[in-house]
């Protein structure tokens, strides 16, 4: 079934100098930003530190932000994608899909550490922090590689048909959702799912429709899935699928704004925040009802969201303008 969106103001947090100007206008929304490099993409945090991670892959680094200003620049490899954190270990995980290699940031001093090569054109990358393995999507490969996090090599690879984009793991379940965005012209419908035991693919998710599954996030106390489902170029598409994990099954399809990317998910107050890359606004999915609650425009073009549950922050990455939004956690 599909829910409709309604649409309320929602409040922001502005920057003004090094510090935030909390806004709260009635029937009003507001921006706030924080400029950080060219081109941001993945984004993550740490809640041990609140660190934010940001991808700006035009740089081939990394921002690094903490609270309202950008503490560090970490250079990594060309055309990073996408980010995963370890907090127990405070370790930050990289695809460099131009380098074909993951770059591994040591959260304590904010420099890399290591570099490991993975198969061509890696994109999305999650971690297990109870399995201590690193799964990456290589979608020119047709593969999630594998990686062993204590000795940062490979130890195997799941072949995935057609464009493996974006990976997120369960480490409740350890079960790894990946989403098959398609290659070449022939957009993707599934979400494949692997067993983390023994890494095999144990169920393939058909999502109703060629909609490009772009980006995915778990909530691993509902155990759900969400899925943005980018859709093809025009027009792009409006709706976010819902996998139960229980059953990895799809149960639900909520319309949001143009062009959904990949979620942040708020596990305390089930909250899912969805970039709308096509018209500069993040929905909030109440994953009570899978309804949207609210709309709040941000940046130009967003494509990523991460919430700090102790600072009560949700931070956007917009691809178009080289900032990161930050609003008011719901």
């Amino acid at each position: 079934m599909q829910h409709h969106s309604t649409s309320r103001s929602v409040r922001v947090l502005a920057a003004v100098g090094s510090a935030f100007l909390l806004i709260a206008a009635i029937g009003a929304q507001a921006l706030a930003t924080i400029p950080v490099g060219n081109v941001p993409s993945g984004i993550r945090i740490n809640p041990r530190t609140d660190k934010v991670y940001v991808a700006t892959r035009a740089d081939n680094a990394v921002t690094v932000i903490r609270g309202d200003r950008v503490i560090a620049v970490v250079p990594v490899g060309d055309f990073d994608r996408r980010l995963a954190v370890n907090p127990l270990a405070n370790k930050i995980y990289v695809t460099n899909s131009n380098s074909n290699t993951v770059s591994v940031i040591d959260g304590s001093h904010d420099t890399v550490i290591d570099t490991i090569a993975v198969g061509s054109n890696p994109t999305g990358i999650d971690v297990n922090p109870v399995s201590l393995k690193i799964y990456v999507a290589s979608t020119q490969t047709n593969s999630v590689w594998i990686i062993d996090s204590t000795t940062n090599s490979v130890i195997g690879r799941v072949h995935v048909d057609n464009g493996p984009f974006d990976v997120a793991v369960n480490p409740v379940t350890n079960k790894v959702y990946v989403a098959d965005g398609g290659c070449c012209g022939n957009l993707g419908r599934f979400v494949s799912v692997i067993d983390g035991v023994n890494d095999t693919i144990v169920a393939t998710i058909d999502l109703g429709h060629k909609l490009n599954p772009h980006g995915l996030a778990v909530n691993t106390v509902t155990n759900k899935v969400y899925v943005g489902m980018l859709g093809p170029v025009y027009p792009l598409g409006n709706t976010v699928a819902v996998i139960d994990g229980s059953t990895d099954a799809l149960v639900s399809t909520v319309i949001v704004g143009s062009g959904p990317n990949t979620p942040g998910v708020d596990e305390e107050r089930n909250m899912i925040y969805v970039p709308n890359s096509n018209d500069n606004t993040v929905s909030v999915i109440d994953g009570s009802t899978d309804i949207v609650v609210d709309t709040v425009s941000v940046g130009a073009s967003p494509v990523g969201a991460a919430v700090d549950l102790r600072t009560n922050k949700v931070y956007v990455s917009n691809f178009g303008d080289a900032t990161v939004s930050v609003i008011a956690r719901r």
